[in-house]
């Protein structure tokens, strides 16, 4: 698993860093929402769209990862003489880390997101 994170560049630190913020989020989003009062918590609709963001920033993250290490991997193959087709298969395989931790995180954020409004819609209607 850490072979992975370190494959992925630079930037899987501040996906990483998404993915704590989802989490963080959507669980306390979700724990104020168990309380009687849950409807009259102010800025909960607020914290619930939060999770989408943070989750929408980790898909970002991920592909501007993604074009900064293929602009290095071109600038680099255009000045070698020689270069195997395996060492460009390899560096894409890298470069492609990043954007699929990114989606991983976008669906997490995404159903976590649908789960949140879901219920938050429920409370909302009970009242």
């Amino acid at each position: 698993m850490l072979n992975f994170l370190y494959s992925g560049g630079f930037f899987m630190v501040f996906e990483l860093i998404c993915l704590l913020l989802v989490l963080g989020l959507a669980v306390r989003a979700g724990l104020r929402m168990l309380g009687k009062n849950a409807a009259a918590l102010p800025g909960r609709e607020i914290a619930i769209h939060a999770v989408l963001f943070w989750g929408s920033m980790a898909l970002v993250l991920g592909f501007l990862s993604h074009y900064m290490g293929l602009y290095g991997a071109m600038e680099a193959i255009s000045r070698a003489n020689d270069i195997s087709p395996g060492i460009v298969a390899k560096g894409y395989q890298m470069a492609l880390v990043s954007v699929l931790s990114g989606m991983v995180i976008f669906i997490i954020s995404m159903l976590l997101w649908f789960l949140l409004r879901w219920r938050f819609q429920q409370l909302m209607h009970a009242e």
